[in-house]
């Protein structure tokens, strides 16, 4: 028994030998800080191509709620000024992402209730980086003024945040998820055609703008003498319209500005409640040529492009932050007057339009600047 006993402690001995000189000639260093470092690094750039690769068509949101010093988590998903809103977004570096945010109709974020959220203001897009230290799920994203936020949910591949207006006293949180091929949908082509509305007027009607604010279609109409500006509203169908008798050559256009309808000329300016219920008179805005140019806007910025007034012109101006004239951004190849014009992003695009030579020879283009 005891030689048995010596026998098997001499064994263990051995065994522990063994493993003592595999230890000594195990040359692979523990993990240090910095690798620890480099590994977390690479699980969030990994975390990043997940992000940007799930849907190349982009997110869109889903869950929208506003909150300011009248209005607390009110629920605002459904308004179109919401819903067409997109985020793109694309890999800047191992830990930050950048996103463009196409949010296209503003969103009003010092509302004091649903209806007033609504905006009929067009909105550049924007774009920002958001960087991330985060080392495991949910990973967050900062922008560098810090008032936006993203959180992505690896497990549900969702991305929520919020974003925070006028030093954080006007908040909006969201939710977005991928957006999909059901989310393009075909226009459908109309077998017929129905008069809604109609308006008894001696000046040709020109002018046609839809607020989706108000859910109603605005019509203009306007010679030298009279302007005249029409409204149908599409939920009542109810009809109301508003004249001045001032000089009204100028624009062919209005465009909605700071809540209003915006029309201007050399000789006098306009300014319409959505109501119609009072038209606001202004002197004329330097702008040369008189009359026949066209307009569009975004940001509440006005743009117009060409015009006649005894001669043509090829400008493209913008009208002044202090609504007082027009200040030139650059020219048209070709001087035109009568074209159609919208903006998208600070691109300008013109289309159509005519010229006229010396002689009195009219010219028409069917080209895109």
């Amino acid at each position: 028994m005891k030689k048995s006993l010596i026998y098997f402690t001499s064994l263990l001995l051995i065994i522990s030998s063994f493993y003592s000189c595999q230890s000594d000639d195990d040359t692979t260093p523990p993990p240090t800080p910095e690798t620890e470092g480099i590994e977390e690094n690479s699980n969030l750039e990994t975390i990043i191509q997940e992000i940007v690769t799930t849907n190349t068509d982009g997110w869109k949101i889903v869950t929208a709620r506003l909150s300011n010093t009248t209005v607390s988590d009110l629920d605002i998903a459904n308004l179109y000024n919401v819903q067409d809103d997109r985020f793109e977004l694309s890999q800047a570096s191992a830990s930050s992402i950048t996103i463009k945010w196409l949010e296209a109709y503003q969103i009003n974020t010092n509302a004091i209730d649903i209806s007033t959220v609504k905006s009929d203001t067009y909105r550049k897009s924007s774009q920002f980086m958001m960087t991330s230290s985060s080392t495991e799920n949910p990973y967050v994203f900062t922008n560098s003024a810090g008032d936006i936020t993203i959180t992505y949910n690896s497990d549900t591949s969702t991305l929520s945040g919020e974003i925070q207006y006028q030093s954080g006293s006007e908040t909006m949180a969201i939710t977005l998820t991928s957006v999909t091929a059901s989310d393009f949908q075909d226009i459908e082509t109309p077998s017929n055609f129905d008069l809604i509305f109609s308006a008894n007027t001696s000046q040709p009607v020109i002018g046609l703008n839809y607020s989706y604010a108000t859910n109603s279609l605005f019509a203009m109409a306007h010679n030298s003498q009279e302007l005249s500006i029409y409204k149908y509203e599409e939920s009542s169908q109810a009809t109301s319209s508003i004249s001045t008798t001032d000089n009204a050559i100028g624009s062919d256009q209005f465009e909605f500005i700071n809540g209003s309808l915006k029309w201007v000329s050399n000789f006098s300016s306009a300014e319409i409640d959505y109501n119609l219920t009072q038209i606001t008179l202004g002197d004329g805005i330097d702008f040369t040529p008189d009359s026949q140019h066209s307009t569009t806007a975004e940001n509440n910025t006005m743009i117009a492009v060409g015009g006649y007034g005894g001669y043509l012109s090829d400008q493209i101006t913008t009208l002044s932050p202090s609504g007082t004239s027009f200040l030139e951004l650059g020219n048209m190849s070709s001087e035109r007057a009568l074209a159609d014009v919208t903006i998208v992003d600070s691109d300008v695009y013109i289309f159509g339009g005519f010229y006229i030579d010396p002689t009195g020879n009219f010219s028409f283009y069917d080209s895109i600047l």
